[in-house]
């Protein structure tokens, strides 16, 4: 799992872009709403894809700084909690960003008469067929429908409703394993004796087991099976989906199918 050193300097430069790219798409939104006439379309516009696309920028940002990708030791429990609190705020946030487009699109063109509020939401075929025809072909391309169908809506329908999403704490040898088990039986009778700095220490040592796991599942069930998915490249490419998407919106959220 562990990056090649020319990953990790292409990594930090893909970042340090897609942050710039993130901000800049909020910034157009903020204009967009600005010349918008509606106030629910302005809320949507602002408060909404702005307020998401800013939140997605920060978390690219804290999970860099926190767990970088050329991390040779595992994190402590504190610091992964935290980056796993960022990946759930990304992951929900990406997911709501599309949401918010599809309301400004319906409030936009007077449509909300015809839709039930669960009925809204680009990826919905009655709404989708009402939008223009470049935002219909982008999200009809084949590289969109599998990102969205095998990670997106997967991940973020098992983050809301059955499972969180878990980096698993490190990558263990075999003597890894028998150390860690050995730790886990002392612990034990530790805690027993009420020894708590000794608690403490091993499970600081257990902490310092293994190597970095740089990727990301939320069930370890056998009936799901997800694929474990690469942290750091993945945020990239999300946001750089994020950001071409939101591009091609601000071109054409105006216009509808006829």
């Amino acid at each position: 799992m562990a990056y090649a050193i020319e990953q990790v300097a292409s990594l930090y430069r893909q970042q340090e872009g897609t942050i710039n790219e993130l901000q800049h798409l909020a910034y157009q939104f903020v204009r967009a709403a600005q010349t918008a006439q509606q106030e629910r379309v302005q809320e949507h516009l602002r408060h909404g894809v702005a307020r998401r696309a800013n939140v997605l920028a920060r978390c690219i940002a804290n999970i860099y700084k926190v767990f970088p990708p050329n991390l040779e030791r595992p994190l402590d429990r504190e610091a992964l909690s935290d980056v796993q609190i960022s990946l759930h705020a990304y992951v929900i946030n990406l997911c709501g960003l599309f949401d918010n487009c599809a309301w400004a699109f319906v409030l936009q063109h007077g449509l909300e008469t015809q839709f039930q509020p669960k009925q809204i939401g680009l990826f919905k075929p009655r709404l989708q067929a009402l939008l223009a025809q470049p935002l219909r072909d982008y999200l009809e391309t084949e590289h969109f429908k599998r990102w969205r169908a095998a990670y997106l809506t997967n991940y973020r329908d098992s983050l809301a409703h059955r499972i969180p999403l878990y980096i698993p704490p490190a990558i263990w040898t075999p003597a890894d394993n028998q150390r860690y088990n050995a730790l886990d039986a002392e612990i034990s009778a530790r805690i027993r004796d009420r020894d708590w700095d000794r608690v403490d220490a091993l499970r600081a040592e257990q902490d310092r087991l293994g190597t970095p796991c740089f990727g990301f599942l939320h069930s370890f069930s056998t009936n799901e099976r997800p694929a474990l998915i690469r942290l750091h490249t993945q945020l990239i490419s999300d946001g750089r989906a994020i950001v071409e998407f939101g591009a091609l919106f601000l071109q054409h959220w105006r216009e509808r199918a006829q």
